[in-house]
């Protein structure tokens, strides 16, 4: 009796397996043709069609002032600013500033006619933009600060933040006079390079302790409420993906893709594809980015829907120093910001967003 359950059970075993073998086959057949189509119709949809020699050092920072007019920020101290000519495609540079004493880290747009710098010098410098005349004033020079200011974050047309290398977070508010500091908040035992806005309420600081810091409104100022630790080495960039999911770059060579639920941080991917550094990321769609390494490569991602994750769609080689620096023009259209002291423009051949 027990030998005829055991044939029994054996064979609905079976079954079962060879079912299951079935239907996973036909999801991996699935899963390649889908892959093959997008490798088919998008490896090589892109090309370098333009290199640019203005700059005399590295490339570190893009920022777009209007649809036409674009800034670029440099180590050899300068902001350049450069008007795209949507039907040639071509690149015209209009006006060049050297009113920091040292590198170009960080360019922010505040309001249409108002934007900021921050460099290695300790300055912050704010600018006016006259759009009708297409000239750049400079306004007003910070200099109340502490080392050197890496990264800066609007969180409203008044007041931005400022992040330093004495491990200091700086809040400034627009009154009467300019721009003022207001409270400094401390929560990172190293440099903090990065900031990223999440909501009205919460910002992210990303440092050289190997966290990101989660930072929450409370009443006039803000508390850090949390510490995400799953990067191995520094975090240098993030990125604003989608309304729930962001994106943070590391020494440890990897992306970390994060989802946000409510009021809760969860890691969901992490992409493995660079060979070193995370120096840039920048969102093309809800559904695809870019990044630049320290390895001279810039990648293509996609979420696939289809498969549930993330996808190196194309590397592209063509710097010979690392990628500081990535933003897109229009949507066929990027350009790319490198140590090898060029800007290269790229054309997708077609769209992918």
């Amino acid at each position: 009796m027990s030998y005829i359950f055991y044939q029994v059970f054996s064979y609905l075993e079976r079954k079962s397996l060879r079912n299951f073998l079935k239907i996973k086959n036909a999801y991996l057949k699935k899963c390649a043709s889908y892959l093959y189509s997008r490798f088919k119709n998008n490896h090589v949809a892109c090309r370098n069609i333009r290199t640019i020699n203005e700059n005399t050092n590295t490339v570190r920072c893009f920022m777009k002032l209007s649809d036409t007019v674009f800034l670029s920020g440099s180590f050899d101290r300068s902001i350049i600013s450069w008007k795209f000519d949507e039907k040639t495609g071509k690149l015209h540079k209009l006006q060049t500033l050297k009113d920091h004493k040292s590198f170009v880290l960080n360019l922010i747009k505040i309001t249409n006619d108002t934007f900021l710098s921050s460099s290695n010098d300790g300055t912050i410098i704010a600018w006016k933009w006259d759009e009708e005349e297409e000239i750049i004033y400079h306004f007003q020079t910070l200099g109340d600060n502490k080392g050197i200011i890496y990264s800066l974050l609007k969180l409203n047309d008044s007041t931005f933040l400022s992040c330093s290398s004495e491990k200091l977070i700086d809040v400034w508010k627009f009154n009467e006079i300019g721009y003022t500091k207001i409270e400094t908040l401390i929560g990172h035992t190293s440099n903090v390079y990065c900031l990223l806005r999440i909501s009205d309420q919460v910002f992210l600081s990303g440092s050289d302790d190997k966290t990101i810091g989660v930072w929450k409104s409370s009443g006039e100022s803000f508390r850090k409420i949390k510490s995400l630790d799953d990067h191995t080495d520094s975090v240098g960039i993030m990125m604003n993906w989608t309304d729930e999911m962001f994106c943070s770059g590391s020494a440890d060579k990897n992306i970390n893709v994060w989802f946000i639920d409510r009021e809760e941080i969860r890691l969901l991917d992490t992409l493995k594809s660079h060979t070193n550094t995370i120096m840039s990321l920048h969102k093309i769609s809800n559904r695809v980015f870019l990044s630049g390494s320290y390895d001279n490569t810039i990648k293509i991602w996609e979420w696939i829907e289809e498969l549930g994750n993330i996808k190196n769609l194309q590397t592209f080689s063509s710097h010979s120093y690392p990628v500081c620096c990535l933003m897109m023009l229009n949507d066929n259209m990027f350009i790319s910001g490198s140590d090898d002291d060029t800007i290269k423009q790229w054309e997708f051949e077609t769209l992918i967003i």
